[in-house]
């Protein structure tokens, strides 16, 4: 009896400190792991969607990718998708406004609640079109007026002044995410199987001291 109880409390301990490695995983989140247009990249040209592989399982109804110009403007389409197809429920695109996308520097913006761990998440990256940036608008160069006939009241010449246009701040969004709830009833149940081995352990050294 004392060994058994020796043994059990022994293989406790053990399970509660290989359950430790496992905690990590409990905080991962839905998050992008590779997209196309690619995550900080450029490209030559304008897609016509942004394809983006998650980390993990997504919820269909509560995940959604978009997609703002450096204006704030949002080109996309509004049918952000989870494929339903793919097995691993882990690819969502959203379509592009091709009315509306030129060089420049575009935002994603995305959501995800994830169907491992029912965990919610946001964040967003960025991509950039050709050169990453937009024609600006060229001032029309005015001539100054000659001078006519009368010597003594030559027009000095006028220069219109031009004014650059501004660019409007790009809205940013840092990445949020919840509590890892599921990480936290990890560490108690870690707890509980350390305390429990303990327990045995203890009773096996008692039973052995009392003989």
């Amino acid at each position: 009896m004392q060994r058994i109880s020796i043994f059990l409390g022994a293989a406790l301990v053990l399970l509660a400190l290989a359950s430790l490695a496992y905690v990590p995983v409990a905080l991962a989140h839905a998050e992008p792991k590779e997209c196309t247009p690619p995550i900080d990249g450029t490209v030559a040209k304008a897609p016509d969607k942004v394809v983006c592989t998650m980390t993990q399982a997504l919820d269909a109804e509560q995940s959604k990718l978009k997609v703002f110009d450096a204006a704030g403007v949002q080109v996309d389409k509004g049918d952000s998708a989870v494929d339903l197809n793919n097995p691993d429920r882990n690819v969502i695109s959203v379509s592009l406004d091709m009315t509306k996308m030129q060089d420049g520097v575009y935002t994603v913006k995305w959501e995800t609640f994830s169907t491992d761990d029912n965990e919610e998440a946001s964040g967003e990256f960025k991509f950039t079109v050709g050169s990453g940036s937009t024609a600006q608008p060229t001032a029309a160069a005015t001539t100054a007026a000659e001078p006519t006939t009368a010597p003594t009241t030559a027009a000095e010449p006028t220069v219109a002044p031009t004014t650059a246009p501004t660019p409007e701040p790009t809205p940013s969004t840092s990445a949020t995410t919840l509590p890892a709830t599921g990480a936290a009833m990890s560490n108690i149940g870690v707890v509980l199987l350390a305390l429990l081995g303990l327990l045995f352990l203890g009773f096996g050294v008692m039973t052995r001291a009392g003989r």
